[in-house]
């Protein structure tokens, strides 16, 4: 590929990118009054890494370590995340997911989940899989 089209290509996905980051927090926004966006992102990272501490989830996701710490404790005091002392050494402690923690989860997955199925109508099997490969790739890629 030329390099002005490369170049036209890449600015094209960072711009669709944003499209569906942007439209993805606005609809989540109007599913659920109960997390933030933040908030969400940890449940999430919990949830797929329990036993995690804050740090862990602060170097993942890029953010301040005191807002991960704020952010926790909110979810603390509101029933969705317990925290778990090592005997061994009180002051590591580990995160993970309460039932109602991972109802909420849930029901914000599900309505997630009907949106992406909605957004295929009309693709073929072939074409979803390979957008499916192409962000798996994209994700994977080492910066």
């Amino acid at each position: 590929m030329e390099p002005d089209r490369r170049l036209e290509a890449i600015l094209r996905v960072r711009d669709e990118l944003t499209t569906v980051s942007r439209r993805g927090t606005a609809r989540a926004r109007q599913m659920t009054e109960v997390l933030t966006v933040i908030e969400r992102a940890l449940v999430n990272f919990i949830a797929t890494h329990p036993g995690s501490r804050a740090i862990d989830i602060a170097r993942f996701l890029g953010l301040n370590k005191s807002t991960v710490s704020r952010q926790l404790t909110s979810l603390h005091e509101r029933g969705f995340v317990d925290v778990q002392i090592d005997p061994d050494d009180q002051r590591n402690r580990t995160l993970i997911l309460t039932d109602a923690g991972m109802r909420e989860r849930a029901r914000v997955d599900d309505g997630v989940f009907d949106a992406v199925v909605a957004r295929f109508s009309g693709w073929e099997d072939d074409e979803i899989r390979r957008f499916a490969d192409a962000l798996r790739r994209f994700n994977n890629a080492e910066v």
